[in-house]
């Protein structure tokens, strides 16, 4: 289970030592095993891109700056006129559609009315090839400032590590250890 795997990993990094600086682990976003990212966080998306109850598919590297650049002023809408059109034919009920380069350079933001109609186009995209580049698809998870925590964690402790503090490699085998039990 990846939470749980998630959850050991943060209480047992929390407060050890490496190379000299102790680790402090928040737990930030969406952890409810579904679509987890991990590679990239999310930028907060405008309601009328991400409207409540809708699923939103990142559709990543769908142009390149280039593309962008010589495409000129009719290159966007082009671009979300056709990824619209198409992705409503094919998967479900498209509530939006925009390409914005300022906050998710190279994707396309796709607003699905039920999480059927994402489910197809993930299954149907993510991996794709399309115009040389592979498509990633992923589930938007907008970031959640109530999830935020209301306090700065503690500083780090100055001390440095006791000589005989674990080492990040007996981490591991504990981890590893404790999956097997």
């Amino acid at each position: 289970d990846t939470v749980k795997a998630a959850e050991l990993c943060a209480a047992a990094m929390t407060g050890r030592w490496f190379d000299e600086v102790q680790i402090v682990v928040d737990r930030l976003g969406n952890w409810d095993g579904e679509d987890l990212l991990g590679d990239e966080d999310d930028p907060s998306l405008p309601e009328t891109l991400a409207p409540p109850g809708a699923h939103v598919a990142l559709v990543r590297n769908a142009y390149t700056p280039l593309e962008l650049q010589q495409g000129g002023p009719a290159f966007l809408p082009d671009l979300e006129r056709e990824f619209g059109h198409e992705c409503a034919a094919k998967f479900g009920d498209v509530l939006a559609v925009a390409a914005v380069p300022d906050l998710l350079p190279g994707a396309v933001v796709l607003a699905f009315a039920t999480r059927d109609a994402f489910d197809r186009c993930k299954a149907q995209m993510d991996g794709r090839w399309f115009d040389f580049r592979k498509l990633r698809v992923s589930l938007y998870h907008p970031p959640h400032p109530q999830q935020l925590p209301q306090q700065p964690p503690p500083p780090p402790n100055p001390d440095p590590p006791p000589s005989d503090q674990p080492s990040l490699d007996d981490f591991f085998r504990d981890i590893q250890a404790n999956d097997n039990d």
